[in-house]
């Protein structure tokens, strides 16, 4: 009796301690996300851990900065807001909503108000070009986010390393294994945030079609450059449910297909999103851009096909 009371103490124990463990395993990101937005940080790692466990509870599998930037722009509330300052700087190449957010997101500060905003798009229009350094003296010496800063314990070494750990660079860390859609997912993020320009082919603007051509041909598949109506038509045929990394997405809105963008997972595309021949560069947030496609966004229901042309 008292063995097989002991085996049945053993075994509640023993499901006890993985009941324990799952927990702790599930709890563990959430617990590193609210320290990086809520509790001072005491370590260049503890901080951009909690930077990136943040952006994987965005359900985005990367750890990419830019990224999260990108995400951010794309749910915040202040959105509005933001664009309506950017507006204000149609003459600046070096500002869009990534560069004009990151100081807010990387200091951990709330102020989105439109004068701090302004202040940070005149701060960065001023420049003769975009110096990081400069940016983090900036940040580390002007209030709301001085103040941020010292309250987070954020010194010089970690905005390096958030500034520069994913620099925005034509050449990502690929290699040969790397699988072709990753790869062009991978160039593609690169120039998130790079101005619409009706025509552009890149490196430094773009429109819708020449952001697919050049992203391909940096990743080794060379295609023609032509239209998003001609890419309609180009490559293999696949529908929605096959979508994979790197395929491309054609839109049409009842004249044509007029847009296309490239899939990169969790039903969101990255694309070059202007308004048209009417867009030559001078407004921010119109560029480079990671949007929604999903069932029931305002994307998905002007889908016209999408291909592979890998």
């Amino acid at each position: 009796m008292k063995e097989k009371g002991l085996k049945y103490g053993i075994g509640i124990s023993s499901i006890f301690v993985i009941i324990v463990i799952c927990f702790s395993l599930m709890v563990t990101p959430f617990v590193a996300a609210y320290q990086a937005i809520s509790h001072p940080i005491t370590t260049t790692i503890d901080f951009v851990s909690g930077l990136i466990d943040l952006s994987d509870s965005f359900d985005r599998n990367n750890n990419d900065t830019e990224l999260l930037v990108s995400v951010f722009y794309e749910e915040t509330v202040y959105r509005e807001q933001i664009d309506k300052v950017l507006e204000h700087f149609t003459s600046s190449p070096y500002i869009n909503y990534q560069s004009l957010l990151k100081p807010f997101i990387f200091t951990h500060c709330d102020d989105f108000s439109s004068e701090t905003l302004m202040g940070v798009g005149n701060y960065i229009s001023s420049m003769e070009s975009y110096d990081i350094n400069q940016i983090i003296q900036f940040l580390l010496t002007t209030s709301p986010f001085k103040e941020c800063c010292e309250r987070d314990q954020i010194n010089q070494e970690v905005l390096e390393y958030l500034y520069t750990a994913n620099e925005i660079e034509d050449t990502p860390k690929i290699d040969e294994s790397t699988p072709t859609g990753d790869k062009i997912i991978a160039y593609a993020k690169t120039k998130l945030g790079t101005r619409y320009y009706w025509g552009a082919s890149g490196p430094n603007y773009f429109d819708c079609s020449g952001f697919v051509y050049w992203t391909h041909n940096k990743a080794g598949i060379i295609i023609p450059r032509t239209t998003a109506a001609g890419y309609s038509k180009m490559g293999k045929p696949i529908s929605y449910s096959q979508l994979q990394i790197g395929d491309v997405i054609t839109f049409n809105y009842g004249s044509g297909v007029a847009h296309i963008g490239i899939y990169i997972g969790e039903g969101n595309m990255i694309n070059a999103l202007g308004a048209g021949s009417g867009t030559v560069g001078q407004y921010p947030n119109q560029c480079v851009k990671i949007s929604n496609i999903k069932k029931g966004s305002y994307f998905y229901k002007y889908i016209y096909n999408c291909r592979r042309l890998y």
